[in-house]
């Protein structure tokens, strides 16, 4: 299917690029976006560490500073887009801020004693998500990332649903064919 070599290809942009260090794959449930990357860094024997589920800022912020050069995937964390402190993380992991020279420089500011150390991150991230925010910090993060959202056309829809059709995971094939 397109969207999977054009995914393929935005991953060995990111992965090859200085200038690049956040990939956005948007799209319904379903579409393979979570298995195509997982497969993609495997054959290109590119190491990476996921992050899934339910993540607070300050486990995001754990998370980025316990693999500070590492491709991360980041696949389905429940509101990280509707909290601003995670949304900062995310914009300092993927993207220089004025006055670091060029470094991306991710800190924990607060008057608690629990206070975390800054750190430089230096990895690549990769959000697999259903829906990214249009406006403020989804747009602001978006515009620092390359962004491609999975919208198949009837054809693509089609070829789907006869491949799942035709597939063991149905026990009437018959029935799941004519549905397709």
């Amino acid at each position: 299917m397109k969207h999977i070599e054009d995914i393929r290809a935005l991953l060995d942009i990111l992965l090859s690029s200085g200038s690049f260090h956040s990939l956005i794959l948007e799209g319904a449930p379903g579409w393979g976006k979570s298995s195509t990357v997982e497969n993609l860094f495997r054959q290109k024997g590119t190491p990476f560490v996921a992050l899934g589920s339910y993540t607070t800022p300050l486990s995001l912020f754990k998370f980025l500073s316990e693999n500070p050069q590492a491709n991360v995937v980041i696949d389905n964390c429940a509101g990280i887009f509707g909290d601003a402190i995670a949304m900062s993380i995310l914009k300092a992991a993927t993207w220089p801020s004025s006055g670091s020279e060029g470094t991306r420089l991710i800190s924990w500011g607060t008057t608690s004693e629990k206070g975390e150390p800054p750190f430089f991150f230096d990895g690549k991230i990769v959000l697999l998500t259903n829906m990214v925010p249009k406006s403020g910090d989804g747009a602001a993060f978006t515009s620092r990332s390359l962004h491609y959202c999975i919208a198949p056309g009837p054809i693509e829809m089609e070829g789907l649903l006869r491949s799942v059709a035709s597939s063991p995971s149905f026990p009437d094939s018959d029935l799941a064919r004519e549905v397709a």
